[in-house]
């Protein structure tokens, strides 16, 4: 009794430590997010672009599938928090709010989105605007950032191969891809195939 009492003890101590150096983290990224501003202004560069990539970093974090941590474990401030401060810094510093918004390409051609994942396989379900067929041929694309639009836009991924028709249908990925199936992931979207 005494011995899992100890431990208990020990195991909280340990927590609490945890808990205190995290908040201390937190802050200090927080501080070294304002100086990095401030920096990036007084050297001349649009303190504005350090908001866009937060956003970035946001688009990618909200796109991976992954299980939540709570915020007393995280060594960094949330990115949207850090997003509103550095916002708010950077609009201090004389940024409009347009060099504030992360620009991305809207594609029409888009048919739907991969909703979830078969477990260990390469099969994927989706939810689609219009039916689509028995054996028909799809791409699978993910908002990237595309240097040469200066945005996100839609890239390929993986292609695919319609198994069930209809308007949820389950898509096998092609193995001869050059990508690997873990990269597509919930909220993907599905594209027609080029046609050859």
């Amino acid at each position: 009794m005494i011995l899992s009492g100890g431990s208990a003890l020990g195991y909280a101590v340990m927590l609490g430590d945890t808990l205190i150096n995290q908040r201390y983290s937190r802050k200090m990224e927080r501080e070294a997010d304002e100086l990095g501003i401030k920096l990036l202004n007084d050297a001349g560069f649009d303190p504005g672009g350090l908001v866009t990539a937060m956003k970035k970093l946001l688009h990618i974090e909200s796109a991976i599938n992954r299980y939540e941590v709570s915020d007393i474990f995280a060594s960094h401030p949330d990115t949207t928090k850090r997003i509103d401060y550095l916002a708010e810094a950077a609009l201090s510093m004389g940024a409009t709010s347009e060099q504030l918004e992360l620009r991305s390409v809207d594609d029409p051609a888009r048919l739907g989105n991969i909703t979830s994942r078969i477990p260990q396989s390469n099969v994927f379900a989706a939810r689609c605007t219009q039916s689509l067929d028995h054996g028909q041929k799809v791409c699978i694309k993910k908002m990237l950032w595309d240097d040469e639009v200066n945005a996100l836009a839609p890239k390929t991924i993986a292609t695919a191969t319609v198994l069930s028709p209809g308007m949820f249908p389950n898509l096998a990925l092609d193995v001869e891809s050059d990508y690997f199936f873990v990269d597509v992931m919930v909220g993907d979207g599905v594209y027609p195939a080029p046609v050859e």
